[in-house]
């Protein structure tokens, strides 16, 4: 193993506490860090019963996440209208001074422990993504999910209109569009009858059963 991968390992195992998911100071270990868990993260969360979620968050894990970011911008004197900076939007445009100095005060402050609060079954950069896509400049003209879109997402769905189409048509996000059409089938398709359905069975394997 390289230096580079020894090191990566030391750090990722600094991040686990001696037993179980909850370090000395009571936090979720997989919401210290936005960034990606190793395989010995994983394994530690699935050996302590855990079942992480994946996929689009819903809107009262939205709402969540809105009301963690008030409550620690009020909390440490930030206005709330730098959350998309807060979230790493701005990267790009900062200094690397700048970078350092954000991520030293988020790092005094609990940044990614505090946007995590409630979401036990999401990690740090679920959270952490999730707000960079809330908080986008482009997301604030676009209007929450309501009864009118679903009604328009229902009748071009049923119309035949691929994932994309819809997406365009409605000027939503396709994963937004994908997440809304698995609900819609889970509501609408039935699930198959096995104790009544009738399989018809070749000779060959009529003669081995029978």
């Amino acid at each position: 193993m390289g230096s580079d991968d020894e090191c990566c390992s030391r750090r990722a195992k600094v991040l686990l506490p001696t037993t179980g998911v909850l370090t000395k100071q009571g936090i979720l270990f997989y919401h210290l860090r936005r960034y990606a868990l190793k395989s010995i993260h994983l394994q530690r969360i699935k050996q302590c019963g855990i079942e992480l979620k994946t996929g689009q968050f819903s809107s009262e894990e939205n709402k969540r996440l809105k009301k963690n970011w008030e409550r620690y911008a009020v909390a440490n004197n930030i206005d709330c209208s730098r959350a998309y900076e807060f979230a790493g939007g701005c990267s790009k445009e900062m200094s690397r001074d700048e970078r350092i100095n954000l991520l030293m005060f988020q790092n005094k402050t609990n940044f990614v422990p505090a946007m995590c609060e409630g979401f036990n079954d999401r990690t740090g950069r679920q959270v952490i993504s999730r707000m960079l896509i809330v908080y986008h400049p482009g997301e604030k003209s676009r209007p929450e999910w309501n009864d009118e879109l679903e009604k328009q997402f229902e009748k071009l769905y049923a119309e035949g209109c691929s994932s994309r189409a819809i997406s365009i048509r409605l000027e939503r996000p396709k994963a937004e569009v994908d997440y809304r059409i698995n609900i819609l089938r889970r509501k609408t398709e039935k699930p198959y009858d096995f104790d009544n359905c009738v399989v018809e069975l070749a000779d060959s394997t009529r003669q081995v059963l029978y």
